[in-house]
């Protein structure tokens, strides 16, 4: 009787502070801002962090307090989140940069000189930790996956060269590779961009060229033959500025981008684009490289 008696109370004693509980969630709730609430649901959901903020709620709260203006900081959503976002804060959107991610490297073992052979945690950062990785250049694709497993569409694979590879057709250009690479050979550009330069070494051409074979020099040849294609040497490393090209009022010219590949003498400017295909197919890329090499190696 004693035992019923118990539970009887407890029960009771339950039921009471569940009914407080309730009361005073309903008392105390403070409405959730609407406009905050539908700024986060027109936001894609996948918390990249490539606006700046924690998460896309943090972007949320950022636009609707005031903290950012900016209505272009979400790349995975493209023009039409910018354009939603816009529509609830009564503000002119802009356009959102369309870039995807871009593995400045070719090194694969046949062209990169490696120092060690790495065994250990299948994981970039983890091999870096060790003289930055087994290649002789520091600066190249580490090639065991951490973009991958970071990658929320499955663009990024790597490559029977141990190479990252991205597929432009499913990068989102949500960035999420970029900083767990300890190299830093991951950059955006254009997703329209005709032609790159595909590596990302800054010593000195010789160092670069005993590190690896298809590694940039600093010739700048790219950037005095042509300097309508906007190559550039910075810290002997030629780029591409596609900032300055996109200002230009007429189209690359593909007849010297086709020279320009040609002349490079490590081979590391390739064509991206579907206008550049047909000047230097990987074929024709393949024998021009045995052609440079053997002539290097007969000097």
């Amino acid at each position: 009787m004693l035992i019923l008696s118990a539970l009887f109370f407890m029960l009771v004693l339950a039921t009471v502070i569940g009914l407080l509980l309730a009361y005073s969630s309903k008392k105390l709730h403070v409405p959730g801002d609407e406009r905050r609430e539908a700024l986060s649901e027109s936001l894609p959901g996948l918390n990249c962090g490539a606006c700046g903020f924690p998460g896309c709620n943090g972007y949320a709260v950022a636009l609707n307090t005031g903290k950012t203006e900016d209505l272009t900081l979400c790349p995975p959503g493209g023009n039409s989140v910018a354009a939603a976002l816009g529509r609830i804060m009564e503000q002119e959107a802009g356009d959102v940069a369309d870039e995807v991610a871009f593995v400045k490297c070719q090194g694969s073992p046949d062209y990169a000189r490696t120092d060690f052979d790495y065994e250990g945690l299948e994981d970039c950062q983890a091999a870096a930790l060790l003289f930055k990785g087994s290649k002789s250049c520091q600066y190249g694709c580490i090639g065991l996956g951490s973009c991958v497993r970071q990658c929320p569409t499955d663009a990024i694979s790597i490559s029977k060269d141990s190479l990252a590879v991205v597929d432009p057709d499913l990068c989102i250009n949500c960035r999420k590779c970029i900083p767990v690479c300890p190299t830093k050979v991951i950059r955006m550009i254009p997703r329209q961009a005709e032609y790159g330069v595909i590596c990302n070494a800054l010593d000195h051409g010789k160092v670069t060229r005993s590190n690896c074979k298809v590694g940039c020099i600093g010739c700048r040849v790219c950037e005095r033959k042509h300097p309508a294609l906007q190559f550039k040497i910075d810290n002997n490393l030629a780029d591409v500025d596609y900032k300055q090209l996109s200002l230009q009022t007429t189209p690359p010219d593909f007849t010297a981008l086709g020279e320009v590949i040609k002349k490079c003498p490590s081979k590391c400017i390739v064509p991206l684009g579907s206008g550049v295909r047909e000047l230097a197919k990987a074929q024709t890329l393949k024998e021009s490289r045995t052609e440079t090499f053997a002539r290097q190696a007969a000097e």
